[in-house]
């Protein structure tokens, strides 16, 4: 359990050094966009994931991320495997 704190003590850390970062912008979903949210959500079965690809989408831009396999076939979708 020790462990377990650590690491999420140490990833949080991380975050804090990221959000902090002058390159970062950190952004929020948009109240209006909630069906659009909501459809992508039930497609992908993650918010998470739902809300950074309709940020991607919204914006011409591209989700970069380590779980491609997440969001679909990637020749369909604006995103970047890494």
């Amino acid at each position: 359990m020790g462990e377990t704190i650590t690491e999420v003590g140490d990833e949080g850390a991380y975050v804090g050094l990221l959000v902090e970062h002058p390159s970062v912008l950190v952004v929020d979903t948009d109240p209006a966009d909630w069906l659009a949210l909501a459809g992508l959500a039930r497609d992908l079965e993650r918010v998470d994931a739902a809300a950074a690809l309709l940020l991607a989408v919204d914006s011409d831009g591209y989700v970069l991320t380590g779980e491609p396999a997440v969001y679909g076939n990637p020749d369909e979708m604006p995103v970047i495997a890494i």
